[in-house]
């Protein structure tokens, strides 16, 4: 059987990732369980490498049916970790949602994220008629196409946001 060999980021303080070995084919930026230090920890695979020197471990289990990041946003994370001199698995963790970022050191069981829900006790304002016609506009955008959301401090964008998420999360986004 053949072996597929990984360079997997942990977030830890270490600017180096390890490697680690599976029987299967894994796409680059999914989130697998693997031992560290004498613990199980959530790394993220960053790239298929070729087989070391040196003996490895194996990859113990997919977290991930997709990758949670993408050739772009890993290309993007990787330049934050080296602009700020910080560690790539670090900075993959502070980029996910604290739902997810918590199984990066498997407080919580498996979590995909199509399990979210939008709790109504959350929604507590009413939009205005300025953010009711924002949000209509931007409800109607088809697919990535950027626009300016400006605003003062404390005018409600984020409420605005807020909606547009809801409605993505509704629709299966």
């Amino acid at each position: 059987m053949e072996k597929f060999y990984y360079s997997v980021s942990i977030p830890v303080p270490i600017r180096k990732d390890f490697t680690y070995f599976s029987d299967a084919k894994i796409q680059a930026g999914s989130r697998v369980k693997v031992s560290f230090n004498k613990r199980k920890v959530v790394g993220v695979v960053y790239k298929q490498t070729s087989k070391p020197t040196f003996k490895t471990t194996e990859i113990e289990e997919l977290l991930d049916e997709k990758p949670t990041f993408d050739s772009l946003a890993l290309k993007t994370l990787n330049w934050i970790s080296d602009f700020y001199i910080h560690s790539r698995g670090e900075v993959f963790s502070s980029f996910l949602p604290p739902k997810l970022r918590k199984d990066f050191y498997l407080e919580s069981p498996k979590t995909k994220f199509y399990e979210y829900e939008v709790n109504d006790d959350d929604k507590r304002f009413s939009l205005t008629s300025h953010q009711q016609r924002a949000f209509k506009f931007l409800s109607k955008l088809d697919g990535f196409d950027p626009c300016l959301f400006h605003g003062v401090t404390n005018s409600g964008k984020t409420e605005v946001y807020m909606r547009l998420v809801e409605e993505a999360l509704k629709k299966g986004g």
